[in-house]
């Protein structure tokens, strides 16, 4: 199961290129006039509603397609982070039935609109990304500049599955990433400790098609960016 999240922060029309046919698309509050307005088709629509615009949302409820799931303004977590919960519980779901026989398939989450002028919703919605890991499901946030994602074990990274290609940076969003290793990037370390947002992983190169990142402990955010 793919599911994209579309949430009210910057969105331009090349978000349009990160949708499929068969995914799930969950709006969140002002996101719901990014698809209203490139007729994309919605299947949940989640917030306190109070930066879209009534007529948009009265013309989903009338449709009566997506199921919505209104938020009052005064809760314990944001509108992206209650969206993100329900792809969570999406998922999970799926992966039941897979269990019981149904054929296996890629489950991931795509936050489109997750940065913006709102450094702290962008801040929050990259915080995010931790709670996706605790969940053993992966999540990546695209905008038009940047692809981010996280890791609490090693991994590798390859070209193939990279969003931008230019620039990628290695940063610590939760602690010490500690024993950290990094073989196929322009620049290489052993056993290094990472600290939490430092700038020692910034503006690295993916010089080769695949790259080992290896580490200990922590949680590693990855920032793929074209320019």
């Amino acid at each position: 199961m793919n599911i994209v999240i579309v949430s009210g922060g910057r969105l331009e029309q090349s978000a349009l290129s990160f949708f499929e046919e068969k995914q799930v698309v969950i709006a969140v509050d002002g996101g719901l006039e990014f698809c209203y307005n490139n007729n994309i088709s919605v299947d949940y629509i989640v917030g306190d509603f109070d930066t879209i615009a009534p007529e948009i949302l009265a013309y989903y409820k009338s449709e009566g397609k997506a199921e919505i799931k209104a938020y009052m303004p005064e809760k314990d977590l944001t509108d992206t982070k209650a969206a993100l919960e329900l792809a969570v519980r999406l998922i999970k779901e799926k992966q039941s039935l897979l269990e019981q026989g149904e054929s296996g398939e890629d489950h991931g989450i795509t936050l489109l609109g997750g940065t913006g002028s709102r450094m702290d919703h962008t801040l929050a919605n990259i915080g995010c990304l931790k709670y996706a890991l605790e969940q053993s499901v992966f999540m990546k946030i695209i905008d038009n500049h940047n692809c981010i994602y996280a890791y609490n074990h090693s991994f590798f990274l390859e070209r193939k599955r990279m969003v931008y290609h230019k620039y990628l940076s290695l940063m610590s969003m939760d602690g010490e990433v500690k024993n950290l290793t990094v073989h196929g990037l322009k620049y290489e370390v052993e056993n290094v400790t990472l600290p939490v947002l430092s700038d020692w992983g910034v503006s690295n190169e993916l010089l080769e098609e695949k790259a080992e990142i290896t580490f200990s402990d922590g949680i590693l955010l990855v920032i793929e960016s074209r320019d």
